[in-house]
């Protein structure tokens, strides 16, 4: 299970906890697992405010007015992936092949 980044902000606003105005970046991520055989996305959109100048993590609770507007706008440009399964190309590959294999067996065994 890993959180698969859907759209990520850099913002001009200045850091609650180091007052810089540059290195904020607002990720937006889902949830994902991903196997040989499909890839399984679930869950709502989860959003992080990093800051690289002070090399933390600014929780919702200190996020102030300015903060608020510019995460309300970038969510509404988030597109999430809809949940459910989805086969990767391993799996297309694999019926494929059943279905070929299962074509030469009927060929081979049935008398003409």
């Amino acid at each position: 299970m890993r959180p698969e980044m859907l759209h990520k902000a850099p913002l001009n606003n200045h850091c609650p906890e180091c007052y810089s105005k540059e290195g904020l970046e607002l990720i937006f991520t889902q949830e994902t697992i991903s196997q040989n055989w499909l890839s399984k996305r679930y869950g709502p959109v989860a959003a992080t405010l990093y800051c690289h100048t002070c090399n933390n993590e600014i929780y919702p609770v200190s996020w102030d007015d300015a903060i608020e507007r510019a995460y309300e706008y970038q969510q509404k440009r988030v597109h999430p992936q809809k949940e459910g399964l989805q086969f990767t190309a391993w799996a297309y590959l694999l019926v494929l092949f059943g279905i070929a294999a299962i074509g030469v067996v009927v060929y081979v065994l049935l008398p003409l």
